[in-house]
């Protein structure tokens, strides 16, 4: 495609997107998925903004007043109890993983000619 035949394409577009009152982006998105596609689109990201989970799972909700001991001092929490977030989603993740890796060694493994295996 030569440089007049791509500004007259870019011309062309702009005419439609003009003729349908959007802007040229607009009109080569709608080109490319189609109108209904678009409008699905926008409409199922705008009736789900508050309904979306995240990939975490929800923090317990935190206690409404803190312990307070002898004298009005609260306790600090200990370190030893606190976990970062997404700590178990973590260790699932990796165990996940080793299983992967445990599955392929025990496959190598019986692959070797000592082992009875084929290579």
């Amino acid at each position: 495609m030569s440089i007049q035949d791509e500004a007259k394409a870019q011309r062309d577009l702009e005419t439609r997107a003009r003729r349908q009152g959007r802007e040229p982006f607009a009109q080569r998105m709608i080109e490319a998925v189609g109108d209904d596609t678009l409008r699905s689109i926008v409409r199922d990201n705008l009736r789900n903004v508050h309904d979306r989970a995240g990939m975490l799972p929800d923090a317990p909700p935190a206690p409404a007043k803190p312990p307070i001991g002898k004298g009005g001092w609260i306790d600090p929490p200990s370190v030893a109890d606190w976990k970062p977030p997404g700590l178990n989603v973590m260790d699932r993740m990796m165990d996940a993983q080793d299983a992967i890796d445990r599955a392929e060694a025990v496959r190598r493994f019986n692959r070797l000619p000592l082992n009875g295996g084929k290579r």
